[in-house]
């Protein structure tokens, strides 16, 4: 198994039992929601590319159970658009995936202001993709070889939650993949290939019990 797989799985045992041991489930807060907002995104590359980050957007559903000792558990389905926009402007590509999460949910303030900090694994699958421009360079040529992503992602902002009308959330988040979604066989001409994003999101989840 390799280095980052154990890396992945280690962090998902330790969020699970973060929630699992901590909050007691006869917590008071049980919301579902949606979120969206804008990302930024680029690829790591090797051999390097030099980009732009690429601009693009998500949307999504939340579901999260809070407990009474400021600690829940947040899970999300969203559909990000990724890729990558080279400096020169002659190419760009976009990566459409839905992306998984699931995260322990730490939250400071007892009253209606709260500040937050999200932490977990994430899985995605890619759904579709769309090249832009001249293709002459392997980036460009390569087929796309892993539609199956994972990686972690960490989130931290403010929220109102004024329980009865609604729980209001702006957030900032960074997401790195561990998988590539190019060959990365020691004779293939991309060693590496992974996602990363950053993203600012608005969300409204509405109490549920």
């Amino acid at each position: 198994m390799c280095r980052k797989t154990i890396i992945v799985i280690n962090l998902l045992m330790i969020c699970i039992t973060l929630t699992v041991a901590q909050v007691r489930y006869d917590g008071n807060e049980l919301a579902v929601g949606i979120r969206g907002g804008y990302t930024l995104s680029r690829v790591i590359f090797n051999p390097s590319v030099e980009q732009n980050f690429k601009q693009g957007y998500c949307v999504g559903g939340v579901f999260r159970y809070s407990g009474d000792k400021n600690l829940g558990i947040q899970i999300e389905a969203n559909y990000i658009t990724k890729g990558w926009q080279e400096k020169d402007m002659l190419f760009n590509s976009t990566l459409n995936y839905i992306d998984v999460p699931v995260m322990s949910h730490f939250f400071f303030g007892k009253g209606v202001f709260r500040w937050f900090f999200n932490l977990g694994p994430q899985v995605s699958i890619l759904v579709s993709s769309k090249k832009y421009g001249i293709e002459s360079l392997p980036q460009h040529i390569e087929p796309i070889k892993r539609r199956f992503d994972y990686g972690l992602c960490a989130s931290t902002g403010f929220e109102f939650n004024t329980r009865k009308a609604g729980i209001y959330q702006i957030d900032a988040r960074f997401c790195y993949s561990f998988a590539d979604f190019f060959d990365n066989s020691y004779s293939s001409a991309m060693q590496q290939s992974s996602s990363m994003i950053i993203m600012t999101t608005a969300a409204i989840l509405f109490n549920t019990k």
